[in-house]
This record gives C-alpha cells, structure tokens and sequence, in this order.
C-alpha cells in the first residue's frame, strides 16, 4: 500500500471516531483527554532534549576518525598532568602524577 493511501484511511479513521465521538456526547471527553496527552507530549519532550543532544553528540564522536581520545580526556576532564591510554572501544585509563590510576568507561 502506498504511503499516502495509508495516511489518507488513517486521517479519515481518527477523523470518524472523533465524529462518533461528538456524536454520542463525549465531546468533552475527547478534548480533555486530548489536553493530557498533549501535556504529556511537551513534557516528554522537555524530558529528553538532554538524551537526544547527548546521544546525537556521542554519535558523531563514535563516528569521527580524527578524534583522538586520550587527547580529548585531558582536556575536557581537566588532566593535566599525566596521561590518558585507551585499550579498546570502552576503556580509557588515566595515569596522574600522584600514583593514581583511574579507568574510565565510555558511554556509547
């Protein structure tokens, strides 16, 4: 079935059922629960700007040949001193000048 056939009987569907709806009386009922999930939409949303950027940012590092990783963890981890390693695609470890080793796991 084509695209816009599909969405062509799913417009005409919601709107019938809204038509029965008003219809029988339940007018009021349909908008107030339009409001809530309209509601819970936005919030939704507000909810998860944060994951999207993070998981779109992530991505695009994932996905970057230049990015040099233990480069990237003294900079924006703040070690200065020391150094960074990475063993593989999920581990990187950072070596301080007090003796101190510290593994950090990639997210991604």
């Amino acid at each position: 079935m084509k695209p816009a056939r599909k969405l062509t009987l799913v417009g005409v569907g919601l709107l019938a059922v809204t038509v029965g709806f008003a219809v029988a009386g339940f007018g009021n009922l349909l908008s107030s629960i339009a409001t809530v999930v309209a509601a819970l939409t936005l919030a939704i949303g507000f909810a998860s700007q944060d994951l999207i950027g993070n998981l779109v940012a992530g991505a695009f590092l994932i996905g970057d040949p230049k990015v040099n990783y233990p480069t990237l963890l003294s900079h924006c981890c703040g070690f200065v001193e020391g150094g960074a390693s990475c063993f593989d695609d999920a581990l990187c470890r950072h070596r301080s000048g007090v003796r101190r080793e510290r593994s950090l796991h990639r997210r991604g």
